[in-house]
């Protein structure tokens, strides 16, 4: 699913003209990497969710959703991003990027490509996908404001769900 996933998205990217642009979106996208990362050593014993693939191993599949499919995504929001719009339309673009990576996780979940644990469930990716879109967006504006957040809702994961650090 991640290389079917990451397939579609380069293909939209290039198509739409988006992934000349990654220049721009550069240090938010490795704000993204950095994000993901902690998560891989901070629970590396303890996974909250982990994803499997029948063609890569653990690690593999890990550095590619890392390297690969996480920043290809972000880069795709951030470059549709809705601009000079209320911010209804924004909120709605949110809305339907959080339903629309919830489908996607739904069907990782259906070709048994992702697990939870420790807790953590499908109906934590609402909540989850709310932050990590809205922090993406701020990262842009405000990178100091994102990375004192992220560190609050850090502590506060490893703290509900009693990861051992």
């Amino acid at each position: 699913m991640s290389i079917t996933v990451t397939v579609i998205l380069l293909i939209i990217l290039i198509w739409k003209g988006y992934l000349k642009d990654w220049k721009e979106y550069y240090a938010t996208l490795l704000y993204v990497i950095t994000c993901n990362l902690t998560y891989i050593v901070l629970c590396r014993d303890y996974w909250l969710w982990k994803y499997h693939s029948p063609f890569l191993s653990e690690k593999q599949i890990e550095l590619f959703n890392v390297l690969i499919l996480l920043p290809l995504l972000s880069l795709l929001y951030l470059s549709r991003y809705p601009e000079g719009v209320r911010k209804i339309k924004k909120f709605i673009f949110l809305s339907k990027w959080v339903i629309g990576s919830m489908l996607i996780e739904g069907l990782f979940i259906y070709f048994n490509e992702i697990e939870f644990d420790h807790g953590w469930g499908f109906w934590m990716e609402l909540p989850f996908y709310f932050v990590m879109y809205t922090f993406m967006r701020l990262h842009m504006f405000k990178p100091l404001l994102v990375y004192a957040l992220s560190v609050i809702t850090a502590l506060l994961f490893l703290w509900i769900f009693h990861v051992p650090v």
